[in-house]
């Protein structure tokens, strides 16, 4: 069977939509501190925004998700209930 023939497994870069960050950043803006206006995306709903459920064979797909916000300056913080949360606030514009 010649490696062309061959089906490649699927990695974790398949399950990976990075539109959906995209649609994240133009609705939410990266924020410092929790305030009246804020909301929190703990992993909950972080997995629940990007349908991002660990695929045991190829890995988490959230922690890409997370990498991929880190570089536009959307960075873990704690919130106000005590757990690592990415802090955002909606835009209006």
């Amino acid at each position: 069977m010649s490696e062309e023939n061959e089906k490649k497994s699927p990695t974790l870069d398949d399950f990976i939509i990075t539109e959906k960050v995209d649609a994240f950043c133009k609705q939410y803006r990266p924020v410092k501190e929790h305030t009246f206006a804020t909301e929190a995306f703990n992993e909950e709903r972080l997995r629940e925004f990007f349908k991002a459920y660990e695929l045991f064979s190829q890995g988490d797909p959230l922690k890409v998700y997370i990498d991929e916000l880190a570089a536009r300056d959307y960075h873990m913080s704690v919130s106000v209930y005590g757990e690592p949360a990415i802090i955002v606030e909606e835009k209006f514009d």
